[in-house]
């Protein structure tokens, strides 16, 4: 049996007497699979991982977390030595994992419902997730991006919800929460309500951050008050490094 290549296949394989022959590892990794569907396998991954739902406590359950809580207050300024099981939130789905902390106690964050520890950890003791504040009338902000945000965290749309009040300026919506006509959503930190015993700032979770940006002229000369708060600003940018 004949073919198409009988006169040549028999010939010596041509080598280069400049360039030496390439090993049979290089060879082969011209042909080494690759990826075809980037981040495919990721995914899958993420699809698979499991989470576990947080346990709804009875109001025993609560009610001894609260006595605990206030033991542990009492004894704050001896900074003592806790182990505090918490439920973290999953980021990318619903569900999260639940986690346990040891560590001496710092300080009590009252505006942030929060334990901080003096190894920098921080331990959430109370929050709110999306099906707990749906339920409630809401005061949310005018503005358009910020209010599509706070639907998103929600996982509802507009119609769905009670929202009898809107505002633009957060000492207006604390106004309208003080005379109990619903809940506003605010950034922490945004307004002092510490002064009010009736207001209680709750974290949500999972939680949503922001970034603000100062921009000013440079070697421009300023009054005595702009100048102490850009080096107020400075300061503090400088000890959170």
């Amino acid at each position: 049996m004949s073919g198409p290549y009988d006169d040549i296949i028999q010939l010596p394989h041509p080598t280069s007497a400049r360039h030496p022959r390439m090993s049979l590892s290089n060879r082969a990794a011209h042909f080494s699979p690759f990826a075809a569907l980037s981040g495919h396998s990721a995914a899958l991954a993420e699809t698979a991982r499991l989470t576990d739902q947080q346990i709804e406590l009875s109001d025993d359950d609560k009610a001894v977390l609260d006595q605990k809580q206030r033991i542990l207050l009492e004894h704050i300024n001896e900074h003592p030595e806790i182990m505090v099981t918490w439920f973290q939130p999953d980021e990318k789905k619903d569900g999260g994992q639940y986690i346990t902390t040891t560590g001496r106690l710092k300080r009590f964050d009252e505006s942030a419902c929060m334990l901080l520890l003096k190894d920098g950890s921080n331990i959430p003791i109370s929050h709110i997730v999306p099906e707990e504040i749906a339920e409630y009338p809401l005061i949310l902000p005018s503005r358009a991006r910020v209010r599509a945000e706070i639907l998103n965290w929600l996982k509802r749309e507009e119609k769905d919800l009670h929202i009898p009040l809107s505002y633009t300026l957060l000492s207006n919506a604390v106004l309208l929460v003080e005379e109990g006509l619903g809940c506003a959503f605010c950034l922490d930190g945004a307004l002092a309500i510490r002064s009010s015993p009736s207001l209680i700032f709750i974290p949500i979770r999972p939680e949503r951050t922001t970034r603000s940006v100062l921009i000013w002229k440079k070697n421009h000369l300023f009054s005595p008050a702009t100048s102490l708060f850009i080096r107020e600003i400075n300061i503090l940018r400088q000890n959170m490094e």
